[in-house]
């Protein structure tokens, strides 16, 4: 048996293969095929200073980023929404998921 090692920047291929395989388990998919790298993103850190929230600043950033997504091919988008940037995220077409997840699917044009 193989021992346990840290990553090194010569695994990130394999890393990234390897993060796309539960989201493509859990759509069907197949994680070998093409499109292995395009089965999900994440969304971290969203964040507006409070002096500055409630003029959009938020949506604008978080739907260019989803246009971006959805140009590159991305088929599902997830995020933990605080309680107080959930409504933005609803308003964009994320769901509430069984976990404290929230999650979008793009269609394909």
């Amino acid at each position: 048996m193989d021992e346990a090692r840290r990553a090194t920047a010569a695994d990130a291929d394999e890393l990234v293969r390897l993060r796309a395989v539960l989201p493509a388990h859990m759509s069907g998919r197949d994680p070998a095929g093409d499109d292995w790298r395009r089965a999900a993103a994440d969304m971290f850190s969203v964040a507006t200073d409070p002096d500055q929230r409630r003029r959009g600043y938020s949506r604008q950033c978080v739907t260019a980023l989803l246009d971006w997504y959805r140009d590159q091919g991305i088929m599902a988008v997830f995020l933990r929404a605080s309680e107080e940037g959930e409504p933005l995220y609803r308003s964009l077409g994320f769901t509430r998921t069984p976990d404290p997840a929230m999650r979008l699917r793009l269609p394909q044009a």
